[in-house]
């Protein structure tokens, strides 16, 4: 009768067995394998970043803003941790949420941490100007050079 053994993985590079030299536990640098590339949104929406990881003991991430940690309890911010993906949802998002977005990764495995980062972009929508021609007599004599007059309805404004 043939003795069986259990199954075990392949390691991966740079693994180091755990002890009893059993590659079934191997430990393993944390990576991070995708970060959300450079977005650009408008104000008011909602702005989803996701950042892929590995490792074992499966890393935690942190997340920071322009070099500054972001408060997992702060509530312009969600953010949702599984084993090898973590998301930060930047809520009804302004132009003082762009900046450098960075993810962070670490396990017990090593001290060091890797980091990957993105940036986001949080525009404003264009102001609507609602105007109509010149009444009268102005839509011929205010404008020099041949300029067409019009009226600036919100702010009772002549222009050229």
């Amino acid at each position: 009768m043939e003795e069986r053994r259990p199954k075990t993985t392949a390691p991966e590079k740079g693994a180091i067995p755990e002890k009893g030299n059993s590659w079934a536990r191997c430990r393993t640098r944390p990576a991070i394998h995708f970060i959300t590339p450079n977005i650009t949104s408008g104000a008011g929406e909602n702005v989803r970043l996701v950042c892929r990881v590995s490792g074992q003991p499966p890393p935690k991430v942190v997340w920071f803003k322009d070099k500054r940690q972001i408060n997992r309890n702060a509530t312009k911010y969600t953010q949702r941790h599984l084993k090898k993906r973590s998301e930060l949802n930047i809520l009804n998002a302004s132009t003082a949420d762009s900046g450098e977005y960075e993810c962070r990764a670490k396990n017990r495995y090593n001290n060091s941490s890797v980091s990957n980062s993105t940036h986001v972009k949080i525009t404003l929508p264009k102001a609507a100007v609602y105007s109509r021609p010149c009444p009268g007599s102005h839509r011929y004599d205010f404008c020099h050079n041949g300029g067409t007059c019009f009226e600036i309805d919100s702010i009772e404004e002549l222009a050229c």
